[in-house]
């Protein structure tokens, strides 16, 4: 560990006691103002941290540090949810209903609590494979903290555990790209920058310290400068925190419930919310609709209540969120086996509809293997006291190496082995504002050297001069010269760091209080490092794939422009003669906010160079207001809040803890390819998703046309509520296998976003097509058998009999027909899953008819004469009208599904 975390002076001499800490009258704020040494005291810890017996207590005594809002649900929980739907309360009423009812319908009764057990046993069944899919894909990617393990009174380990199992008063280390998994008190820090944008809002990071609050005791939660908050994340510096609050007890867990109501809803929830508050609104129109006619046809008006509400019953497509949830777990399950882990189920939709992928360019594009290739003196020698310097400053910084520091010290233990410049004093992280990172050292001379390195641009800007050959001279008359050699690297692909020093020996004073920030200004140019990363082997490839699959690339990188285009040359994303114009810098892109062009220059640009965090978020933010869906590709702390605008996050899972946090998928292979496989999957999810929403919800459109006009034409119910409830029942027990049907490659070949008028128009014009078929059965019924007594009760039930077996048989058919935009069974097969369940359903349906106890049950009988043959000539002809509207609703809004 680096030597800062080695200067803390031990509490005392004894080890941590046993029993549980005695801080649960406590708050966090109290902790905040009580000095460190006394905080320790109080949660019965050790600067040393704690031993593994005492871990392992606490942890039985404490619970796991989980936030309850996120533990998987207990089968109680499942089954609760699943019998005490809307949906069931309903049904119940109808059960009920019939119950009550003079004589009681003691039948109807018997299959309405029939039906509710079905299906909620098929909900709790859906639910407990989700959770235990969701619980193992969790288990592969759970997320370890570093902390002290108390051995002695003058010794300690620092290891790995589970961030599940740490308690209050563990010693935890944090470091950039870290999310804080635990409420904690800071017991030292250097530069430490906490983003607590999730919590806040703000973007902007806080700077922590070790210092306990003095002060007014009501200073905002927020604000307390030496508590760090479970889940904000590490942007910058390094330190050692306190753990004194786990799970429920922290403060975001007190909050989760404003922060929840805060998120935002995904395009696909958004739809899925209309499209149900749609049906139900028709629903109560239809109920009142059809209690007004009965009513006034009857006078029973309680009699027309009882019955309109069951039809309503009958009508709702009660398989909805079952079916939906299923074919988001099948999503997320195929993903799995490809190797990808899905956090956040939603985000198989977005996949779908995914129009453009931003990417970041280092470890996305690149393999992620950065070295060292020339290490010069401005006039372009090889220069090892240039790499002397680098090795300095990339030894002094804290914490984990970057990919820039790991390269240079890898070159030095290669090529060189140097002894250090001198001692470490102090260091100035990085930071991406700054792009830079400065150390102070004192060299075995004495002098007080401070050593600074990072983006070019940005350390050239804060020199004053340049040495040449030993000599010191202004930079003015070689600025332009040493820029002209940068731009011939970054063109050959090269990433570009400056080197530079400047003598701080008459400024420093040696006093712990001393402030080093601002003295990296003044410097003097010592050298060049350049860097190469070279692009994946399959990154060219992947990105000609993604464009045939309509979804556009754009590079969001924090990296010099001259290097970014180079990339994206070799990517094929731009050619020499668009270069102007589709790129962009940070600096040229703040100069556009709050103007007419921004969001302009956004939607046109292909490459975003030097871009901070929050300016990646500006641009998803654009491109969504704009239309687009939009995925981000990342796994760096500056990709964070990238990722968690985006409408599908996707990173890697060596990314940083903040990065895979703020992803909704992880990829286990760092393979672009894998990309590919996830839009793929997740078009065909949708697809799937949009073929049961149009299918359902148009069939219910459809029956309830029927059920109205036969309500205004009839002198009794066309069908009873339990049949209809039956059918609805039957028919979306043949739609739930549609989660592994297969999908059209044309609709794989483009983005499909997700338009919920789309859905509205094919509902209402497709609904009323599907009644055609019914209308033909009431005629048949009325002028060819002659069943118009409304007090001939055989006659009823041949009526409702025929229409039955016609609705059962003609709606498993629609299956196959809606399913694509293709001719069925001839150009477009369905899954083998598909067939079978609608042709069981279509057994059972003919059964049920046909079988005179289960008839009887449901006050129906066998139909007479010729009417199975007439029947399959109304479907055949059913088929061909609905295969011509679908041919002219095609040519008139050019998709189908």
């Amino acid at each position: 560990m680096p030597i800062f975390y080695e200067r803390l002076s031990m509490l005392d001499q004894e080890p941590p006691p046993r029993n549980k800490p005695s801080n649960s009258e406590l708050d966090i704020k109290t902790f905040s103002f009580t000095p460190v040494d006394e905080a320790i005291r109080q949660l019965n810890s050790h600067r040393y941290g704690l031993t593994a017996e005492v871990s392992t207590s606490r942890l039985v005594e404490c619970g796991e540090n989980i936030l309850s809002t996120k533990r998987p649900p207990t089968r109680l929980m499942i089954a609760v949810r699943s019998f005490c739907g809307w949906f069931n309360i309903l049904l119940l009423i109808v059960a009920i209903t019939s119950a009550i009812s003079q004589p009681p319908d003691w039948s109807s009764f018997t299959i309405v609590m029939i039906t509710i057990v079905l299906a909620s046993c098929i909900q709790f069944s859906q639910d407990c494979v989700g959770t235990d899919a969701a619980i193992k894909l969790q288990a592969a990617i759970l997320p370890t903290v570093s902390v002290r393990r108390f051995e002695s009174a003058d010794s300690h380990n620092d290891i790995m555990i589970d961030q599940r199992h740490l308690v209050p008063g563990d010693i935890l280390y944090v470091d950039p790209g870290d999310t804080i998994p635990a409420d904690c008190i800071v017991i030292e820090a250097d530069d430490l920058l906490i983003s607590q944008s999730n919590l806040t809002g703000e973007s902007e990071p806080q700077r922590k310290t070790s210092s306990y609050q003095i002060g007014e005791y009501g200073t905002e939660a927020l604000e307390l400068e030496n508590v760090l908050y479970m889940g904000t994340n590490v942007i910058s510096g390094h330190g050692v925190a306190l753990v004194v609050k786990t799970g429920d007890d922290t403060y975001i867990a007190r909050i989760t419930k404003q922060l929840n109501q805060r998120q935002l809803l995904t395009v696909f929830q958004r739809g899925i919310r209309l499209v149900t508050w749609m049906m139900l609104g028709f629903m109560v129109i239809m109920v009142l609709v059809v209690i007004l006619i009965k009513g006034l046809s009857t006078g029973k008006w309680l009699v027309s209540l009882m019955f309109a509400s069951s039809i309503a019953a009958g009508l709702v497509p009660e398989m909805l969120p079952v079916i939906v949830n299923a074919n988001q777990a099948r999503g997320a399950y195929t993903l799995f086996k490809r190797g990808a882990i899905v956090q956040r189920p939603d985000s198989v939709q977005s996949l779908g509809g995914l129009s453009i992928l931003c990417s970041d360019k280092t470890g996305t594009l690149t393999n992620d293997e950065v070295t060292l290739s020339h290490c010069i003196d401005p006039l372009g020698n090889d220069s090892s006291s240039v790499l002397l310097l680098a090795q300095t400053n990339a030894m002094s910084q804290s914490g984990k190496k970057n990919a820039i520091d790991a390269a240079i010290l890898t070159h030095v233990a290669e090529t060189e082995k140097m002894e250090g410049l001198g001692t470490k004093i102090a260091e100035i992280p990085f930071t991406f504002e700054a792009r830079k990172a400065s150390c102070v050292t004192r060299t075995h001379s004495g002098r007080m050297i401070l050593t600074c390195k990072g983006a070019f641009e940005e350390v050239l800007s804060v020199c004053s001069s340049i040495r040449l050959a030993g000599d010191v001279l202004q930079i003015n008359e070689k600025r332009l010269d040493l820029m002209r050699r940068v731009r011939r690297f970054n063109a050959d692909g090269y990433r570009v760091i400056l080197v530079a020093t400047r003598d701080i020996s008459k400024s420093y004073r040696d006093d712990d209080a001393f402030n080093f920030q601002g003295l990296d200004t003044d410097l003097t140019v010592e050298g060049l490092l350049t860097f190469l990363d070279p692009l994946k082997d399959d990154a060219k490839s992947s990105v000609a794939r993604l464009q045939e699959l309509g979804v556009d690339t754009r590079i969001l990188t924090g990296d010099n422009l001259g290097v970014a285009l180079k990339i994206c040359r070799d990517l094929n994303l731009v050619q020499q003669t668009d270069e102007v114009s589709e790129a962009i810098t940070g600096a040229e892109l703040a100069k556009l906010e709050d103007t007419d062009d921004f969001h302009k220059t956004i939607k046109h640009c292909k490459i975003f160079a030097k871009l901070t965090p929050i300016q990646k978020g500006q641009v998803i933010d654009s491109l969504k207001i704009q239309g687009e869906v939009v995925g981000m590709l990342g796994d760096g702390i500056n990709d964070a809040i990238a990722l968690r605008k985006a409408d599908a996050g996707i990173s890697v899972h060596t990314a940083t803890n903040v990065a895979k946090d703020s992803a909704d998928i992880l990829l286990m292979d760092k393979n672009l390819s894998m990309i590919i496989d996830c839009i793929v999957i997740g078009r065909t999810t949708q697809g799937n998703t949009i073929k049961y929403l149009k299918m359902a919800l148009a069939s219910s459109f459809g029956n309830a046309v029927s059920i109205l006009a036969s309500t205004a034409w009839l002198p009794f119910s066309a069908m009873s509520a339990t049949q209809l409830l039956v059918q609805n029942l039957l028919f979306d027990t043949s739609l739930s296998t549609l989660p592994w049907d297969t999908v059209d490659e044309e609709y794989l070949a483009v983005p499909q976003p997700w338009r919920i008028w789309d859905i509205l128009r094919y509902i209402v014009l497709i609904g009323p097509v599907t009644s055609t078929i019914d209308f033909a059965t009431f005629f048949l019924n009325w002028f060819y058998y002659g069943l118009r007594s409304g007090t001939d009760i055989g006659a009823i039930k041949a009526f409702q009999s025929n229409w039955f077996l016609q609705g059962i048989l003609s709606q498993t058919l629609m299956v196959h027909i809606l399913r694509t935009g293709k001719l069925p069974f001839v150009r477009s097969h369905s899954a083998r899953s598909v067939y079978i369940s609608t042709i069981l359903v279509s057994a059972v349906g003919i059964l049920i008819v046909y079988i005179p106890p289960i008839a009887n049950t449901l006050q129906m009988v066998g139909p007479k004469g010729m009417f199975d043959l007439i029947l399959l000539g109304l479907l055949v002809s059913f088929s061909v009208v609905l295969e011509l509207c679908k041919m002219l609703y095609i040519e008139l809004f050019k998709r189908w599904l």
